[in-house]
């Protein structure tokens, strides 16, 4: 630098202040720089840093009294002697024990150094696979090499995808406390114990749980009620776009036994209804068949020499038209004695059979009195 120093315009600096305001200076196209010296008024102060033509920065506070437009000069700092202070500062550097710790590991492949604490470096691997991650320049670039990309739509099936919320109709959850015919598609959903929702498979109070998904024409929605009642689980399917009104109950080993109901037909309570009373045992089965039958519906003793009567056996549980009837004599006493009731004709039983009830007409047409037991069954329809 063929100047050793600079004095043009005047500065401006606070007592115990860093910042120096020059007038009519130029500082950056003169060539100061960081290291050169300020002198103003016999005390000299290094600079740190040039910001503009017009303003510098002390590397320490002013040290005298306050000056305003006073004259100054910059000492150039000789090209030598910077080296050596860089060099200074680079070997302090070092000294601080964090280029030490790195040049103290001992490197290989697929490692990776790390800090374990100040001024203490370890190694760690860093696989192949890690770097083809690393590399990436974006989260989705890395999904990919993952192999974690997302649906790009609702109904995208490409391979290997993640699902999205809502996608192929299921997700979200909804409140089935309004009406069950108006719930989205595509999401799970609960309701309270207040008021049934409308058009719910069973009336009164319940609280309710399930999903409706599907889309267009194709939906489903299936529910159970999770109360303390009937706890039946239903589903249901859309018929050209809507929910159909009538709800199918799914039956599991709870819900197969219990009092059976039909509604136009189609069953609406358990498949399998058994029952009893003083008139007999019954089973009445969801499709409509039922079956009737009572032990002894005739127990009496009749009179030798063609005697006889009637009894009215009471149906225990009523059917829709008569049945077909059908019955069993019981003989007691030994095989002989049954031998001989066959011989002398048996015992004649006539049955006519009515909705609630069936008449049984007996007789005795042996020698010797005879005891009379008759066991019945009908077999009809309920519906």
């Amino acid at each position: 630098m063929s100047l050793v120093a600079y004095s043009t315009g005047t500065v401006t600096v606070g007592a115990n202040a860093t910042t120096v305001t020059g007038a009519s200076t130029a500082w950056v196209s003169a060539g100061v720089r960081a290291g050169d010296m300020l002198w103003i008024a016999g005390l000299t102060v290094r600079i740190q840093d040039v910001v503009s033509n017009t303003s510098l920065k002390l590397a320490f506070p002013w040290p005298g009294a306050a000056q305003g437009g006073a004259n100054y000069e910059i000492a150039f700092t000789p090209e030598g002697q910077r080296v050596v202070a860089n060099a200074l500062a680079v070997l302090e550097a070092v000294r601080n024990g964090n280029v030490s710790a790195l040049s103290s590991l001992a490197g290989a492949a697929n490692r990776l150094p790390y800090f374990t604490g100040a001024g203490v470096m370890s190694t760690t691997a860093l696989t192949p696979a890690a770097r083809t991650l690393l590399d990436d320049e974006d989260v989705a670039s890395m999904r990919k090499t993952l192999g974690l990309e997302v649906q790009t739509t609702q109904t995208d099936t490409t391979a290997g995808r993640l699902m999205t919320v809502g996608a192929f109709g299921i997700g979200g959850e909804h409140n089935f406390s309004g009406d069950l015919n108006s719930v989205p598609m595509g999401g799970f959903g609960n309701s309270g114990l207040g008021s049934p929702p409308a058009n719910a498979p069973e009336a009164g109070n319940a609280r309710w749980a399930g999903f409706t998904f599907g889309s267009g024409n194709s939906k489903l929605q299936v529910i159970a009620r999770t109360d303390s009642g009937s706890g039946a689980l239903y589903r249901r399917h859309a018929t050209v776009g809507n929910l159909s009104p009538i709800w199918n109950m799914i039956y599991d080993q709870n819900s197969i036994l219990g009092g059976v109901s039909q509604a136009s037909g189609k069953p609406t309570g358990g498949l399998i209804e058994r029952g009893s009373n003083a008139n007999g045992d019954y089973a009445r089965l969801a499709d409509g068949t039922q079956i009737c039958w009572k032990y002894r519906a005739v127990n009496t003793t009749e009179t030798a020499g063609r005697t006889g009567g009637t009894v009215s056996w009471e149906y225990p549980a009523s059917f829709i038209s008569g049945p077909a009837t059908f019955y069993s004599i019981e003989v007691p006493g030994s095989e002989q004695n049954m031998v001989d009731r066959a011989l002398a004709g048996g015992i004649p039983v006539l049955m006519r059979s009515l909705n609630a009830r069936c008449i049984i007409a007996f007789g005795n047409p042996a020698s010797t009195p005879s005891s009379i037991r008759v066991d019945a069954m009908a077999i009809g329809r309920w519906f």
